[in-house]
């Protein structure tokens, strides 16, 4: 299974970089504060409220954000200023929130900015926080197979035997998932796999004339699966006396 990501957004108040004049006061998060933790679930729909305050009162106060390298991998954050008074982030994290394995990155920085109504230089204040998105598990998909028929036919005692092939995928594998797949025939386990495609060739005997089934279930660490069957006539073959 794939690995919590830790996405980190520090929450550190930052001495602005511009000020609007000497004596006026610059925006402010109301309550976010240094080092908090939002501990998000992959697929749970999550909804969160930046405040800011303007002792001022120049408002309307505009929330942006920016992503830095790492951030550009976080493609479910969002981020929208609300009523001028608010930044609301607004999002499902996805498979995709929780870094990228294959490259080694898997924390990212996004740094928010409130900013004032006066022009041509508004007052600001940055702010970062952290996030932590836990996975979900995602079930194995069985992505091709052949034959592609649900009904087929092939003739008892067949030398070279009958082969049937798969192809399945788990969005998880990257995260350390495991895929294991089991033949059955007449609901009676015949083979397994451990591979992401494969084969299994069934050889049918003098005694197996007649309609069976054939089932292929793939399984992840978890033991949620994908399954496909097949309704396979074995169509007796004349021998003599």
């Amino acid at each position: 299974m794939r690995k919590i990501l830790e996405l980190i957004i520090l929450a550190t108040f930052l001495t602005p970089v511009l000020s609007h004049n000497a004596l006026g006061a610059d925006p402010i998060f109301t309550n976010i504060h240094n080092y908090m933790m939002f501990n998000l679930t992959q697929g749970q729909h999550f909804v969160f409220f930046v405040m800011g305050y303007d002792s001022d009162g120049d408002y309307p106060l505009n929330f942006s954000y920016a992503k830095w390298q790492q951030g550009a991998l976080f493609p479910s954050f969002s981020l929208k200023t609300k009523n001028g008074t608010a930044g609301v982030m607004n999002f499902t994290p996805t498979n995709w929130d929780v870094g990228d394995p294959s490259t080694g990155i898997l924390n990212y920085s996004i740094t928010f900015t409130v900013k004032d109504s006066v022009r041509p230089n508004p007052g600001l204040a940055y702010a970062y926080v952290y996030f932590r998105v836990n996975n979900t598990n995602d079930p194995p998909n069985i992505t091709w197979w052949h034959p592609t028929q649900k009904n087929v036919s092939t003739r008892e005692n067949l030398s070279i035997g009958f082969t049937f092939n798969y192809t399945t995928s788990d969005i998880d594998i990257p995260w350390g998932d495991r895929l294991n797949a089991s033949w059955y025939y007449d609901h009676t386990l015949r083979n397994t796999s451990n591979r992401t495609n494969g084969s299994w060739i069934f050889f049918p005997d003098f005694c197996s004339a007649g309609k069976h089934n054939i089932s292929l279930r793939v399984r992840d660490r978890k033991g949620t699966f994908d399954s496909h069957n097949w309704s396979l006539r074995i169509n007796n073959t004349d021998r003599e006396p």
